[in-house]
């Protein structure tokens, strides 16, 4: 089977650059050491190869770098989110501490945030009542506030 990547280094930086094969798309692999650039070229090869595994593969290190990740819960999410926007206006983040406030967030508030994708839990709340931009604010990024 033909490598969907390629690896090359560039000039005097001694910079690694990735190359698909398919669009001929260029990007630095972001080392000079040419080890670390062989594991990130052969990630990207077994990711294009198999995608279905690319996922199970980042729930299992995401379990090994943060034991807690599949204990936590959508309020960990809304209260790391809270956190997130502190720095914000103030505006923003009242708008975030009423909208969790909300009586459609109440089903969410205790179900264990799980390792899949966002659409899934969209499917749960499809049915509770509220603003939908209420609810997609939790959508937006979820996978961002699990690893911490």
């Amino acid at each position: 089977m033909k490598q969907r990547f390629r690896m090359y280094q560039r000039g005097l930086t001694g910079r690694f650059y990735l190359e698909d094969n398919t669009t001929g798309k260029q990007e630095s692999l972001g080392t000079s050491d040419r080890i670390e650039a062989a594991r990130l070229l052969h990630a990207r090869n077994e990711a294009a190869y198999q995608p279905a595994l690319n996922a199970q593969m980042a729930r299992a290190y995401l379990v090994a770098g943060d034991a807690q990740v599949s204990q936590r819960t959508w309020q960990f999410v809304m209260d790391e989110l809270k956190c997130a926007k502190a720095t914000s206006a103030e505006r923003t983040t009242e708008r975030y501490e009423s909208a969790f406030d909300e009586a459609p967030f109440d089903a969410l508030r205790h179900c264990k945030r799980r390792l899949k994708s966002a659409a899934g839990g969209a499917r749960k709340v499809r049915h509770l009542p509220g603003p939908r931009e209420l609810v997609s604010l939790v959508f937006v990024k979820p996978m961002s506030f699990v690893a911490r």
